[in-house]
């Protein structure tokens, strides 16, 4: 308490009038009292003192109680509405390289067989419309391949030679339209179409024979059976018939033995069965042996048999519209062939390239 009277003694002006010494030493207190701490209750007394000092100095006559000042009021705190923290905008995620999807893998389709080519065939031809009257007309392509010789004295053998003595080889090339009667055992009508042609494959060319001109022929007609034509089912037949495929192939060969897979394949080659027994035939076809798929694109098939005979090369081939169920060209081996020296293996004895119709009528015959 001393203390603070000391303080007061320095610090109160003796002249009243001297203000500016007054200022200028209560700066110094404020400053003292700022850099000297003290105990909270006694820092709080001196203040009070102090106080009452200067209020007494500036003509006030407010006396103030040495009681700690009232604590002031607390701040009236407004509470506001709480501010939404504002969350990120998301962002798209970077685009990725778009993978290109791998291509579906199908299977690869079977390879065609004999069994499912000549199941396609059999399918086209039941569907198709035939007739039973009138006459299926057969244009035909025909190249035969021909070998001529002698004997020892000259004498010309003709087709028949003996290889040790053939001359000469050729293909000679027809051109005609056969009519089938599609009903009885009629005869069968064969109309000139052109003059036939020649190519010689190898010997003396000099001694074949003279190619026949017909050119004044072309259109005129005969009656006419070729030597194939034995092998061919006619329409008397027709239905009587099974249309069981193994009971079909046993019927012919009960009737023609060894030569009922050439029966089959050549009734097919004429396209005049009626449609389910077309289709039977092709079906009965499956069941030969010894057959082969050469070749099968675009809806064509090439499939070829062969004869298990002691006769070498003795073989049958049919090239098949498999959307038509029609037989468009075939090829004959008979063996002899093979046995004709220079003469390439891969030329038949007889090929035929076949388109037919289905007409009402045939022309007349000249002779």
């Amino acid at each position: 308490m001393n203390d603070i009277l000391d303080d007061l003694r320095r610090i109160l002006p003796s002249d009243e009038a001297d203000e500016q010494r007054l200022r200028r030493n209560r700066a110094v207190l404020l400053q003292e009292l700022t850099r000297r701490p003290a105990p909270r209750g006694r820092l709080a007394l001196r203040v009070g003192l102090v106080a009452t000092a200067t209020a007494a100095v500036a003509g006030t006559v407010t006396v103030l109680a040495l009681n700690p000042a009232p604590a002031p009021a607390p701040m009236a705190v407004t509470e506001s509405a709480p501010v939404p923290i504002s969350s990120p905008t998301p962002t798209d995620p970077p685009a990725q390289p778009t993978a290109t999807p791998a291509p579906t893998t199908q299977p690869a389709p079977a390879p065609p067989t004999v069994t499912g080519v000549l199941a396609q065939a059999a399918q086209a031809a039941a569907s198709s419309a035939v007739p039973t009257s009138g006459f299926r007309r057969v244009e035909v392509t025909e190249t035969a391949l021909t070998q001529e010789g002698h004997t020892e004295d000259g004498t010309s053998l003709g087709d028949l030679a003996d290889p040790e003595y053939v001359d000469v080889a050729t293909l000679d090339t027809m051109r005609w339209n056969l009519y089938l009667p599609m009903e009885g055992d009629g005869t069968w009508i064969r109309q000139v179409a052109g003059t036939p042609t020649r190519e010689a494959l190898w010997g003396r060319e000099d001694r074949a024979t003279p190619v026949p001109d017909f050119s004044n022929s072309i259109g005129q007609a005969s009656s006419y059976l070729p030597n194939w034509a034995y092998y061919v089912l006619r329409p008397s037949r027709f239905a009587d018939l099974p249309r069981d495929p193994q009971a079909l192939l046993d019927l012919i060969t009960q009737e023609r033995g060894d030569d009922a897979g050439w029966v089959i394949l050549h009734t097919l080659c004429m396209g005049y069965a009626p449609a389910d027994l077309q289709a039977a035939l092709f079906e009965a076809a499956r069941l030969l042996p010894d057959a082969e798929l050469l070749e099968s694109s675009a809806g064509t098939a090439v499939i070829e048999w062969r004869e298990p005979t002691p006769e070498p090369g003795k073989r049958f081939r049919l090239t098949i519209d498999t959307e038509t169920g029609q037989v468009v060209a075939s090829d004959w081996w008979w063996g002899r062939a093979s046995l004709l020296l220079g003469t390439p293996d891969d030329i038949p004895d007889l090929h035929r390239e076949l388109s037919g119709t289905f007409v009402d009528s045939a022309p007349d015959t000249a002779y």
